[in-house]
């Protein structure tokens, strides 16, 4: 009898390897997943949604890089966090208008990920009370 989950392990992996990388929104290279509601791909819900969640490949990656810009004249708090095999980590990040990035530190979820091949998981939950749409020009582990 053949083990059709072992099957499917393994060809959802060689998927995720095969065309998953670097997002980079404004140039729509490689698969990036953007859930929370019915939006442009390359825009954060904002106002009427709060959160988004991103998948992005498993490795060996010490930090995720965040670029957007935020319009308007509001400050935005963002918090950013990220799931590797049952473990989270979190961090807040103040966003100004104009050019952002943010850099998360993904060091404490280090032996998770390292040791994992399953997609991270980047979740994005606008926590400020002011929540303009932000949008996102590229998604990178480093």
């Amino acid at each position: 009898m053949r083990k059709f989950w072992d099957d499917f392990e393994a060809r959802r992996q060689q998927f995720v390897d095969t065309h998953y990388g670097a997002i980079d929104l404004d140039k729509f290279r490689g698969i990036h997943q953007i859930l929370g509601g019915i939006f442009p791909a390359r825009v954060f819900p904002g106002a009427l949604a709060r959160r988004a969640n991103v998948l992005l490949p498993g490795g060996r990656a010490t930090s995720i890089s965040i670029t957007g810009t935020l319009p308007g004249a509001a400050d935005m708090t963002i918090r950013f966090t990220v799931f590797a095999s049952k473990k989270s980590v979190s961090q807040d990040a103040n966003l100004r208008p104009g050019d952002n990035k943010i850099d998360v530190d993904l060091k404490p979820l280090f032996a998770a990920i390292e040791g994992s091949r399953d997609p991270i998981e980047l979740q994005m939950e606008c926590v400020s009370t002011a929540c303009p749409s932000l949008r996102l020009h590229a998604i990178s582990l480093n």
